[in-house]
């Protein structure tokens, strides 16, 4: 009896400690997931059974309360291990998934420039063994490999005239590869087309030989080495698109001390073309020598760091476009120069921006520091259309002498601006080391600076002299100015500084000039116009000046000062060659205004805004005494406003005062008619006695 108790009792015990097992083991890329081995091992007891997966991968095993190493094998597959499971109570396992002992890895290899892709190495090394095998590609660029599963791979991706290319994998499974496209290189003579998209490395030189041509179709990058130029003797035809424009920059730019070349046109044959382009980290803009007709359309340059460099020199006959050329930014030196555009001729600009900015700032205490920007340098026969140049210096040393030079157009002739911007803006900046140095500081901007045969028509001219109240600053908006037609701009000499010499325009040895319809804004100091003793036949008329200093100042002969409305300035009229009682009231005008002998008022011209960040910025308002106050016959020609149309503004009406007329809606003077049903067209039309159809009034209309 004592022995039955006993073995029921251990029977009892064994199934209470049986534990259940269970989970999902599948097959990589399979829908029948039977007959994975798994195995359970007991390591306490050093015990091992087995189960296999029925087809939708489910296994289960009952074991008891112990730790476990169970491992996950079927025939192909790569075996895998769950260590040290500790069992005491039932457990669902996470599934797993055994995938091949090999793996299939799949890519595709693109060359540069190239339309067959075949033949390119790609060597796969063992990263653990060292063991290295080698496919390639087909004509599609596609390759395929074998790999053991759970190892990494160094690949290598070669072919001779293309760069090599390295990557690590590690492999688990089935791969495909992201697209690999090795850049091809190019040296030496080069014609032909490079296609969209390919990428290239120059290492050396390339030159299009003369009476050859080479296309460079959208997308394409071009990278080149250290101090390599690209030298043009035939044409050269650079199509990018908007989306998808050409690139010409470094190998790296990772180090701001590196730059590739120039562009160099020499001796090229006519009608190159470059349009959607992007050229970054060379280290000079484009240069022509004996080289012309090109045209330049969506360029955009951009140069860095570069001393004495430019954006364009020696070009002639050059059209640019819708493009955006900057010289910017300067690299630890104590002097630096930069053009825009230098030393050309025959050049037409569009709907364009030049941005050059010389900016020194030393920490050294002692240097002398000169920084010079020009934004269109020594040029002849130039014409700029709805356009902006903007010409910075900014010098700053700690403890030495520090000159700001910037100029907007300097030493050129026959030039034609219209509807453009050109700024300029010099500082000199102040440091405590200075204490009071009054030689310490200099800073000088010119907008027009010598320049003759210039016809500057609908611009905005900005300029700006700042040394941080230093003594030395001088802002000029024209310096000098001979056969010049300066109509219908606004000038504005902008004043931070009590020290300072300022002009908006001033003319020395300059004759035959125009000075028309332009509105000046002095913020209160400088002289707006000034002419020296040495300048003759200078008409200065129609024109709005605003808070200056002095208004008009003349030592000049035969000059002609009419129809102008100064107003807020410290000085109106002064000079030796003033005409007699200038100034003085005299005359009323057709609006009721008192004038001088010579029509000229001063009176506030009322403008909407003198906020130059504002677009109506010097606009005048509905009540200005500048309206219909200007030339009746502006022209000269005898026939005045009322039936000459050279003689009046836009809206038809006599010519304004200053840049900005104000526009006057045309007021209807003929006969009004009234109509109606219980009218008759015997009626004389009036409220009283409308006609009975409105065709009548029409017939009498059309009389």
């Amino acid at each position: 009896m004592i022995k039955k108790r006993f073995l029921i009792y251990f029977f009892f015990q064994v199934i209470i400690n049986a534990n259940s097992i269970s989970g999902y083991a599948y097959l990589s890329n399979q829908s029948d997931h039977s007959g994975i081995k798994v195995k359970f091992t007991d390591t306490v007891n050093d015990l091992s059974d087995s189960v296999f997966t029925d087809i939708n991968g489910f296994y289960s095993n009952n074991v008891e309360s112990s730790i476990f190493n169970i491992e996950y094998s079927k025939e192909g597959y790569a075996t895998q291990t769950v260590s040290e499971l500790f069992v005491n109570d039932d457990l669902e396992l996470d599934p797993i998934t055994l995938v091949s002992v090999y793996s299939n890895i799949i890519g595709i290899v693109l060359l540069s420039g190239e339309l067959d892709h075949a033949d390119v190495m790609v060597i796969f090394t063992d990263s653990l063994t060292t063991n290295a095998d080698t496919v390639y590609t087909d004509n599609t660029g596609t390759y395929t490999y074998i790999a053991d599963t759970y190892s990494t791979y160094d690949i290598q991706y070669e072919k001779v005239g293309f760069e090599t290319y390295d990557t690590t994998i590690t492999v688990n499974s089935d791969i495909e590869l992201a697209t690999i496209t090795l850049a091809k290189y190019l040296s030496g003579e080069i014609s032909g087309t490079l296609i969209q998209d390919g990428i290239y490395i120059i290492n050396s030189t390339i030159t299009i030989p003369s009476s050859q041509s080479l296309t460079i179709e959208n997308g394409s990058l071009l990278r080149f080495d250290s101090n390599v130029d690209f030298i043009i003797n035939g044409i050269l035809h650079i199509d990018g698109t908007e989306n998808n424009p050409v690139t010409l920059t470094m190998i790296t730019t990772d180090n701001d001390d590196l730059r590739w070349g120039r562009i160099r046109f020499v001796d090229a044959s006519s009608n190159s073309e470059i349009s959607y382009c992007n050229i970054t980290y060379s280290s000079n803009g484009i240069f022509f020598e004996n080289t012309s007709n090109i045209t330049f359309d969506n360029l955009s340059m951009t140069l860095r760091y570069q001393n004495n460099s430019s954006c364009i020199e020696g070009a002639d006959y050059l059209t640019i476009s819708n493009s955006t050329l900057e010289n910017i930014w300067t690299p630890t030196i104590t002097n630096d120069v930069k053009y825009g555009i230098k030393g050309s001729e025959n050049i037409t600009i569009e709907n364009s921006v030049i941005d050059v900015d010389s900016h020194i700032g030393s920490s050294q205490g002692s240097t002398n520091n000169t920084s010079t920007a020009y934004g269109i340098y020594d040029c002849n026969n130039i014409a700029i259309n709805n356009s902006q140049i903007f010409s910075e210096s900014y010098s700053f040393s700690p403890g030495g002498q520090q000159s700001a030079y910037s100029y907007g157009v300097h030493s050129s002739s026959i030039i034609n601006i219209n509807s453009s911007l050109i700024s300029t803006k010099s500082w000199s900046e102040y440091s405590s080391f200075h204490g009071s140095c009054s030689t310490c500081r200099h800073s000088y901007s010119y907008t027009f600076y010598e320049c003759d045969n210039l016809s500057l028509i609908s611009s905005q001219i900005v300029n700006r002299s700042d040394s941080d109240g230093g003594p030395d600053e001088l802002g000029y908006g024209i310096l000098n100015c001979s056969d010049c037609l300066i109509k219908g701009n606004s000038i504005s000499i902008l004043d931070y500084s009590d020290n300072e010499t300022r002009f908006g325009i001033n003319l020395s040895n300059s004759t035959n000039t125009d000075i028309i319809n332009n509105t000046m804004n002095g913020m209160g100091s400088s002289t707006a116009i000034r002419l020296t003793s040495s300048s003759s036949n200078i008409d200065i008329i129609n024109n709005n000046i605003y808070a200056f200093s002095t208004g008009i100042e003349t030592d000049g002969q035969n000059i002609d000062i009419s129809y102008n409305n100064i107003y807020n300035c410290d000085i109106n009229y002064e000079g030796t060659t003033l005409p007699s009682y200038i100034g003085v009231n005299a005359l009323v005008n057709t609006n009721g205004d008192s004038t001088d002998f010579y029509n000229n008022i001063s009176l506030d011209p009322i403008f909407l805004t003198t906020n130059s960040g504002d677009s109506l910025y010097l606009n005048i308002d509905s009540g200005s005494p500048c309206i219909d106050a200007g030339n009746p016959d502006q022209d000269n020609d005898g026939e005045d406003y009322t039936t000459d149309i050279d003689d009046q503004d836009p809206d038809g009406t006599r010519m304004d005062m200053g840049a900005y007329y104000y526009h006057q809606e045309s007021v209807y003077a003929g006969p009004t008619w009234h109509v109606s049903t219980s009218g008759s067209d015997d009626n004389d039309g009036s409220e009283e006695s409308p006609f009975a159809t409105i065709q009548h009034g029409i017939d009498l209309s059309s009389d």
